[in-house]
C-alpha cells in the first residue's frame, strides 16, 4: 500500500512500474449522475482518494454536495493535502450547510456550525 504518490516518486519508479496503472478519473458529479438513479437525498457520502479528498470535493459543481445529508473524508498529509487547508475545506462545507465534526480517539469534536 504505496498511495497515488509513490507513483509519481522517482526512486519508488522501478516499483511503480509493476504495480501502478493508469485508470480514467471522473468526477463526483459525473460519477453521481451515472450510478445514482434516484434525484432524492443521498443519505451518506464517503470519500477516500489517497489524499485527494478535497479536490473532489472542489471538483462537485453541480447540486450534489446539496443533496448528502452526512459526509465522511479522510484527512492526512498524503497528496494534495500537502498543498490545502482543512480550514479552507471546512469553510467550503460551512457554505454548503455542513456541520463539521473531526473524530477523535475518545469522541467526536464539533469544529463548526
Amino acid at each position: 500500500d504505496l498511495g497515488m504518490g509513490a507513483c509519481k516518486r522517482k526512486r519508488t519508479k522501478k516499483i511503480a512500474m509493476k504495480i501502478c496503472k493508469e485508470v480514467d478519473g471522473f468526477t463526483l458529479d459525473s460519477y453521481v449522475e451515472k450510478k445514482v438513479i434516484s434525484q432524492g437525498p443521498i443519505n451518506i457520502l464517503t470519500i477516500d482518494v489517497e489524499g485527494a479528498d478535497f479536490d473532489v470535493l472542489l471538483g462537485s459543481k453541480e447540486h450534489v454536495l446539496d443533496r448528502v445529508e452526512y459526509l465522511e473524508f479522510e484527512y492526512n498529509w498524503m497528496g494534495a493535502w500537502h498543498e490545502q487547508k482543512l480550514s479552507d475545506a471546512i469553510e467550503l462545507l460551512e457554505a454548503r450547510k455542513f456541520t463539521c465534526y473531526w473524530a477523535g480517539d475518545d469522541r467526536l469534536w464539533r469544529i463548526s456550525g
